[in-house]
């Protein structure tokens, strides 16, 4: 799936490829080796997304209550006081019971981060129609500007949050010498999550080309995922496209 609003905000930007969900690359390399990211060009530079957000989206009050309401609601999910009534709910809400049964600061965080990276996109605006949809959803009726307006407001949460979990990532990896997570040492659960983290830092394609690098030389020990080092090559390559 395709972000039918990010696609919209990136080319107004300037252009950008919008992100694909971490299960559909266009084409991974079946064998991916660590000759293959040498290869890659430089990353291009990060995308300036800081005016956009600071720039106040134009005034509705019924797409800010929808917002609030659809925030509300997420949270409550995540928390456990709402009963999961979509199928991918529940999933959402194990990742936010594992952040919260954990004893370690960073999976926890981890766990958490994941929770609200993944709700957003499964209740993102996929299509032009999909914002009305959500907001019947949650009670109210909005007409296709109201739509529009809704829509952007996802769509600034979801950047917020793609742009916080990689500056938590940066943070955590400089902390630790820029030592890459391993299968060892955080279990594969975690390392694929932190991989799912990486791989939706669009507005930082140096961090991804960075964590490609890093991730090469743990291809032979088993220590990286061979698919997700396959899926964030694929999203680098097709970035540089």
């Amino acid at each position: 799936m395709r972000y039918y609003l990010m696609g919209l905000v990136m080319a107004a930007l300037g252009g950008f490829a919008a992100p694909s969900f971490a299960g559909e690359p266009a084409a991974p390399p079946e064998e991916a080796a660590p000759e293959a990211a040498e290869e890659e060009k430089k990353p291009k530079a990060n995308l300036d997304l800081s005016d956009w957000l600071a720039t106040p989206p134009a005034p509705h009050p019924e797409a800010d209550e929808v917002l609030a309401a659809w925030t509300a609601e997420r949270d409550a999910i995540l928390a456990g006081e709402k009963a999961p009534f979509l199928d991918w709910h529940q999933k959402m809400r194990d990742y936010q019971q594992t952040s919260d049964e954990s004893d370690d600061p960073f999976v926890k965080e981890v766990y958490r981060r994941v929770a609200l990276d993944q709700y957003g996109r499964m209740d993102g605006p996929m299509t032009p129609e999909a914002p009305v949809a959500l907001a019947a959803r949650l009670g109210f009726e909005l007409d296709e500007e109201g739509g529009v307006a809704f829509g952007d407001r996802i769509m600034r949460a979801l950047v917020r949050t793609d742009l916080d979990n990689t500056a938590f990532l940066q943070r955590e990896l400089e902390a630790r010498g820029g030592r890459w997570w391993t299968v060892e040492e955080v279990g594969a659960d975690t390392a694929s999550n932190i991989w799912l983290l990486t791989q939706h830092a669009d507005q930082t394609p140096a961090f991804q080309q960075m964590a490609l690098e890093k991730m090469a030389p743990l291809l032979e020990t088993g220590n990286v995922n061979r698919n997700n080092y396959a899926y964030l090559w694929d999203r680098v390559a097709v970035a540089q496209e």
